[in-house]
Parts: C-alpha cells; structure tokens; sequence
C-alpha cells in the first residue's frame, strides 16, 4: 500500500508536470511498445492483456491525446483535464484523468487506462477494473 500523500503538491511540480505529460505521450504514441506502455501505467503489469488488447483494436489503436492541464491534489496525485482524438476527431472524455507517482515515478492511474476501454470495439476491461 502506498504511503498516504503528505503534501499539495510535488517537491520540484513543473519537473513533474513535464514527467506526467512524457507519461501520457509515450502511452498514446503508437510507436510505444506494449510493455513500455506498461511501464507508464499504475500497476501496468497487472492488466497488461488489457494494455495490449486496447493496442489491438482497431478504434483504441488510432486514439491519440492532448493533455491540456496538470493540477497536482498531493505529492501523490494530479488531476489531469485531457481530449482524447480518433482520427483528428475529438471523441472524448467528459471528465478529467489522473497520473500517481508509483515508485518514484508519474504514471497515468490504472482507472484513466479502464476508462479507455469504452472507445474499443472489443476490448475487456481487466479484473484491476
């Protein structure tokens, strides 16, 4: 169990912030291999049958994202506003993600990766879900 956030904030929040949006682009970009993208996952290694089902698919292989605000709640958490596009179209989301800091390293929440799974045609959600 990860120890309970102790600050509002990270120690260095623009160095994170830079590390949150890496995160999010090497898990969207289609060159990222499905172990990297589990790499950038909370607890990725856990439902990487997901990861790899999600860059499977035909409509969740094609989205791509722009994140478009950092808001860090703790040293633990930030809230993350991002659009999702398929196509050059926007597709979603109505609500904002998340990124943890999982070993000393920013990741995009196992939660944000589930909700992706709405955008395929056929993708399972994993039990972590």
């Amino acid at each position: 169990m990860p120890p309970p956030p102790t600050a509002s904030a990270p120690e260095d929040p623009a160095e994170a912030e830079e590390q949150v949006r890496d995160a999010w682009a090497r898990f969207f970009s289609p060159e990222t291999s499905v172990e990297d993208k589990s790499r950038v996952a909370e607890n990725g290694g856990d439902y990487q049958l997901m990861i790899e089902a999600l860059v499977k698919d035909p409509q969740t292989r094609v989205l791509r994202v722009r994140v478009d605000s950092v808001t860090f709640t703790s040293d633990l958490h930030a809230r993350v506003g991002y659009t999702l596009f398929s196509d050059g179209r926007k597709v979603g989301p109505d609500d904002p993600g998340a990124s943890v800091r999982q070993d000393d390293t920013w990741k995009i929440s196992a939660k944000t990766v589930c909700s992706l799974t709405k955008y395929g045609k056929d993708v399972p959600q994993a039990p972590i879900c």
